[in-house]
């Protein structure tokens, strides 16, 4: 008698699973989830693994047969070519079927193929437990950060970090397969944390599925007040109610409150994916007349401030008397450390502004960005301002500019830095940008570059104050690794960068964000002050001896900051060693902070080393096969297991046994780093057709 104990299923080898269901007596599997867990993802992953080896699939759809029994595949139609080929058959949502015709639709294909493969999904329903068929019954529960990255990982040649990986889990409800839609229509960049996530996230098609009932079933009122709800940024239910035209006793009566939750004078959208609903059910004109509401009323309310915001985002053109209280609210949002809010609010400013006033809302959004660790937007945004005709400005711009280039890039921008001395206005912020590039330079390896850097000018006023010169003139002075000394000085520096870094470079009318902040509330830092100094602290403590902690710390910090980026990857290169050194075995968030550290800081790595005479990495000589050196070159142009599959005509399990093995050989843990490697090889060994992988 086959056990119907559920197995509970996180993201895993699909394939693999069903093996071994039908090793202990099972026909096949049925996957049960909600909408967008990822039922019909880890269906297709299965059908994918299974197919070849004397197996063929024949999907049958419940979608083509509303009004009837859907037409069986008769035993004398199994092979063209009359040889024993066993079926897959794969139907996705087996409940759309009357149970009538889905327990005649089982019955008939266990009967009439004594040896097919079932493969079903489903939604949750009691007939799952009272089910006849022989088929393992798998839920699949909700994905968790570390779950959802796993995910990703899968299904890209490139990075993804942790960070993103961790809001889209939370954002999406653990939901797999919404995840794996939303994230590709997601950049390359905003999976690699590198810019700013959409607020809100694109909607998933399970989403929109699941709250369609519930958004019919509300009034034009309450479709209203739900609208509000979800782009308020203040969530006073009076001032919702007063913009939405209703009244409290309407809403409690009526389906609103299913997805919005009101208490104590507070509301609160109960999912974001409620959220991401509303907001794309909602048409621009509808939104607009929403912001319209809610300015009034919040102005009415005594919140200018949220006023000026909801006003500007309604407006069809640029209104520059708003622009510096949307301002003022960017700044505000630094100072509670929520950096996110800051860039939003501060790129809208600068879309108000007028164009010969922008700059300033630009270099705010700059810095903002930068304290997420999105290095392309700070960029970007600073680039800008740059190349502005304020020179006060341009000069505040310089230090952070230097530091985002740097992470972007690789190598510290001097020549874009020596062009722009000439222009600068306040020796204070040239001071600190040349503090910068000389602080880079040191971690970067290039020692001799820093002590140059550090003899032009005199630091006795740079904005980063004495602990960075301090710390700067340690590093320059060691020609190896960090000693101690250099390692608590660090400790002491991120204890004083302040709630966002580069903080004094802001707008003298903004900088009283960072005046009012003490080194102990760490937590309401922003998220690159809080990598600083988790990073140093784990490298302190590796230095002396803990390195089970500060592997721990790391791994941590990776879940919700950019640790790649403090001290030139630092943190990522002691993560990195311990594993090497058997140490700590590595969870998937630390693997996954080394493959954008890969990406991002392998070119500063070689450049290092290229100055020193020293290659950056001699890749091991190792042996693979002509399949796996084929199968190698393939994955690394940044094909998916199937692509690959299909262009060497095998299935996606071969591909994945053939890639084990290229990892286990490589020492690599990621398609990111088996690309850096392959990429590396080939600019040594252009000749070869091996390129040292192995012949």
């Amino acid at each position: 008698m086959l056990d119907r104990a559920l197995v509970v299923q996180e993201p895993s080898d699909d394939a693999r699973l069903v093996e071994k269901a039908l090793e202990t007596g099972w026909r096949g599997v049925l996957w049960v989830g909600r909408r967008g867990s990822g039922r019909s993802f880890a269906l297709e992953r299965a059908a994918e693994g299974l197919a070849g080896r004397g197996r063929t699939a024949v999907r049958i759809s419940p979608h083509d047969h509303a009004d009837g029994c859907p037409a069986f595949v008769r035993p004398s139609e199994r092979s063209d070519s009359g040889g024993a080929v066993t079926p897959i058959f794969i139907i996705d949502d087996l409940d759309r079927l009357p149970e009538d015709q889905r327990d005649e639709l089982l019955s008939r294909l266990l009967a009439d193929f004594s040896d097919a493969v079932i493969l079903a999904t489903a939604g949750e329903s009691p007939w799952v437990r009272g089910m006849h068929a022989p088929l393992r019954v798998v839920r699949i529960m909700p994905c968790g950060p570390d779950e959802a990255l796993d995910l990703l990982r899968s299904q890209r040649a490139r990075p993804v970090s942790p960070v993103v990986a961790s809001h889209l889990a939370h954002e999406l409800d653990g939901r797999a397969g919404s995840i794996v839609e939303v994230a590709a229509a997601l950049s390359d960049d905003q999976l690699e944390g590198t810019r700013a996530l959409p607020d809100p996230l694109p909607l998933a098609t399970a989403v929109r599925t699941e709250l369609a009932l519930w958004g019919e079933h509300l009034t034009e009122p309450e479709k209203r007040a739900a609208l509000v709800a979800s782009v308020s940024i203040i969530n006073r239910v009076d001032v919702m109610l007063a913009a939405a035209e209703i009244d409290q006793d309407a809403l409690l009566r009526g389906r609103f409150t299913d997805q919005i939750d009101l208490h104590g004078g507070r509301f609160r959208v109960a999912r974001p994916s409620t959220r991401q609903f509303v907001h794309e059910s909602a048409s621009v004109a509808e939104r607009t007349d929403v912001h319209e509401r809610l300015a009034a009323e919040l102005r009415r309310a005594g919140e200018d401030r949220a006023a000026s915001w909801h006003a500007s985002l309604a407006a069809l053109a640029g209104q520059p008397e708003r622009a510096d209280e949307v301002l003022d609210l960017a700044c505000g949002a630094l100072e509670a450390g929520d950096s996110a809010w800051a860039y939003a609010a501060a790129m809208e400013a600068a879309s108000q502004s007028r164009p010969e006033e922008g700059e300033r809302a630009l270099l705010v959004a700059g810095i903002a960005a930068l304290n997420c660790g999105w290095v392309r937007d700070a960029a970007d945004a600073l680039a800008s301002v740059l190349g502005s005709g304020d020179r006060d400005i341009s000069t505040r711009a310089l230090a952070p500019y230097v530091f985002a280039r740097t992470c972007c890039q690789g190598e510290v921008p001097i020549a874009e830095l020596e062009r722009l001395e000439e222009v600068a206005a306040e020796p204070r912020c040239l001071g600190g940008a040349v503090a910068v590039a000389a602080s880079l330079s040191a971690q970067l390896g290039l020692v001799g570059r820093a002590r140059k850097l550090l003899d032009r000018r005199s630091y006795d006023e740079c904005q980063l104050g004495p602990r960075f010169i301090e710390w700067i003139e340690l590093r320059v002075a060691e020609k190896g690794a960090a000693s101690v000394e250099t390692l608590r000085a660090g400790v002491a520096l991120a204890a004083e960068l302040g709630p966002v870094m580069f903080g004094s470079a802001l707008p003298d009318s903004a900088q009283s964000a960072v005046r009012r902040w003490s080194p102990a509330f760490m937590a309401g830092a922003t998220p690159l002050v809080r990598a600083y100094e988790r990073v140093a602290r784990a490298c302190l403590d590796a230095a002396e001896g803990r390195q089970r902690e500060a592997a721990a710390s790391l791994i941590e910090a990776a879940a919700d900051t950019p640790i790649w980026i403090p001290f030139c990857g630092a943190g990522v290169q002691l993560l990195r060693r311990m594993e090497s050194d058997r140490v700590e075995k590595l969870s998937r968030v630390g693997h996954a902070a080394i493959d954008v550290c890969v990406f991002t800081a392998c070119s500063r790595e070689e450049r290092a080393a290229a100055e020193s005479g020293e290659r950056w990495r001699t890749p091991r000589k190792v042996r693979l096969t002509a399949r796996e050196n084929e199968v190698a070159r393939i994955v690394a142009t940044g094909l998916t297991n199937g692509e690959a599959a299909s262009r060497l005509g095998v299935s996606i399990r071969t591909i994945e046994v053939h890639l084990s093995r290229i990892y286990r050989k490589l020492d690599v843990r990621s398609r990111s780093e088996l690309a850096f490697l392959i990429s590396a090889v080939q600019q040594d060994s252009e000749s070869s057709d091996t390129s040292g992988l192995g012949a």
